[in-house]
């Protein structure tokens, strides 16, 4: 099959002390959303960073869009994934998002095998789970606030008689037109 690459970070971005580790995809309504691993290297040394999770979104899943710049799943607060937190598995139940993960007490590193805490426990990993109510997290952002924007959606069917629309603005303004 054929192979494509594509960038989810850029120097502004911190690149190359900012790396993206890996890219999980799930497949949600009409897009795929991927939970995405950053490394933030220390030193230059690409074996000892801190680990935390994105989300990217995408239509085709060739082309992705990271949704934020914000940390999706941060390192801790909790001792067990103080220094890593790595991206698992998406399942969606009851309308509720469930995103599992694996998380750590110590950064990526040599030997890490070796680590020990302060009282002589060894280094170990420990699964998590964070939710988010389902079709609750992407949002188009309007580019120029100050000026009337318009979203205009390809054409779109469903059935039922109630459209549920998550605005953030004045109550006169938003309209929606149906044709």
């Amino acid at each position: 099959s054929d192979k494509l690459g594509f960038n989810l970070l850029i120097e502004a971005d911190g690149w190359p002390m900012t790396q993206v580790h890996a890219l999980t995809a799930t497949a949600f309504s009409d897009v795929l959303i991927g939970q995405v691993p950053i490394f933030h290297l220390e030193c230059g040394d690409n074996m000892l960073a801190t680990c935390d999770v994105r989300l990217a979104v995408s239509r085709d899943g060739r082309h992705w869009d990271m949704v934020s710049n914000e940390t999706f799943l941060p390192n801790g607060p909790d001792q067990w994934d103080l220094g890593y937190v790595h991206s698992g598995s998406l399942a969606v139940k009851d309308d509720v998002m469930y995103f599992y993960y694996s998380g750590m007490r110590f950064q990526h590193q040599r030997n890490m095998e070796e680590q020990q805490d302060d009282s002589g426990k060894r280094w170990n990993f420990a699964c998590g789970v964070a939710t988010l109510a389902a079709d609750r997290f992407l949002a188009y952002v309007q580019r120029e606030p100050d000026k009337i924007g318009i979203l205009e959606t390809p054409p779109l069917r469903f059935e039922g008689t109630e459209l549920l629309v998550n605005a953030d603005c004045a109550p006169d303004g938003l309209e929606i037109e149906l044709v």
